[in-house]
């Protein structure tokens, strides 16, 4: 399993439009995100900020997501109109700890506070 960290940093007119787009994305309701078990996002209006974490069986299953992605959703288009940067994108191997039955939302409150 990997966690995967997104971060996207929109621009303020768009910040509303990017967050509900990747709120869609995280409900998955077309069933594209084979392979994903979890996602949560975390925002900011301060900053523009906006965090996507997520939980994968496998880096090839995220892949496979980011390659269907590209192909049909014209993500480079999107993110020169709606982005003020790149997306960015770190991948961890999960490690095994006496606190392994914490849900991912747990994991993200130690993580970024709260």
């Amino acid at each position: 399993m990997i966690a995967v960290i997104i971060k996207y940093l929109p621009h303020r007119a768009s910040f509303d439009l990017v967050l509900n787009a990747l709120i869609e994305v995280a409900e998955d309701k077309r069933g594209r995100r084979k392979g994903c078990c979890e996602t949560r996002l975390f925002s900011s209006r301060e900053t523009c900020e906006i965090k996507s974490v997520s939980l994968w069986e496998s880096q090839e299953a995220f892949e496979s997501f980011v390659d269907l992605v590209i192909e049909h959703d014209c993500l480079f288009d999107f993110q020169a109109e709606h982005l003020r940067h790149e997306i960015t994108t770190q991948i961890y191997d999960t490690v095994s700890t006496s606190n392994a039955d914490k849900s991912l939302s747990d994991v993200a409150m130690l993580k970024f506070g709260g």
